[in-house]
């Protein structure tokens, strides 16, 4: 499927970082194989995620060391939100990074919802959890009422849309809503493909799994 990816778009970047992310993250990583693909990405346009990605497999770089860290991440203007979730992930302390330099990338968004690749997250979430993290209790649960609201605000515009069960997931377990979010649990699991595969990559950070 790869080659015949790179047949139809020899010179799509985006089509060739996918190709990277094949490598990458299907059940027998090819790092050799990822890193070509990647290389390839970046030499076509500098991609945002690709640099990060680049950053992370160098040999000294966090990926490497299996350890997350703030990597600069480029944005095409003021408020856009091309890596924020990747961002968020090396900056916050569940990587034992520097939240502060997480709260300056996420303040500098202007969306109220995240698009991350397949990250959909509310905005708000991601800042409760970090207030959560600095010991900021009463802030934190601001923030994910906040992010409740705004869940719902969308789930309002497409009831089936099945993408908002994740979030849902994570805002009750930081609101304390155990029922509402082992309900969302079941929900996020029956989901899944069977068997269970997570690496611990940026994925597995907001997966029911790790939820569980």
């Amino acid at each position: 499927m790869a080659i015949k990816w790179a047949a139809l778009f020899p010179e799509d970047p985006i089509v060739a970082y996918e190709i990277f992310r094949h490598f990458m993250f299907n059940n027998s990583l090819d790092l050799s194989r990822a890193e070509e693909w990647l290389d390839r990405s970046l030499a076509l346009a500098p991609t945002a995620n690709a640099i990060t990605w680049k950053a992370e497999l160098m040999p000294a770089g966090p990926w490497r060391r299996g350890r997350h860290e703030v990597v600069a991440c480029p944005r095409t203007g003021p408020g856009k939100n091309e890596c924020p979730h990747s961002q968020h992930v090396r900056g916050s302390s569940h990587c034992h990074g520097p939240n502060a330099e997480a709260k300056r990338l996420l303040d500098s968004i202007q969306d109220t919802w995240l698009n991350d690749a397949g990250y959909i997250f509310p905005k708000a979430m991601l800042a409760g959890d970090l207030a959560q993290i600095d010991g900021q209790s009463d802030v934190a649960r601001i923030q994910y009422e906040a992010a409740l609201k705004d869940l719902r605000a969308m789930q309002a515009t497409d009831p089936t849309d099945l993408r908002y069960i994740r979030p849902e997931l994570w805002i009750q377990i930081g609101l304390g809503h155990m029922d509402e979010a082992h309900a969302a649990l079941r929900a996020n699991l029956q989901l899944a493909p069977r068997p269970y595969h997570w690496g611990i990559n940026l994925v597995w950070w907001s997966s029911a799994l790790r939820a569980a």
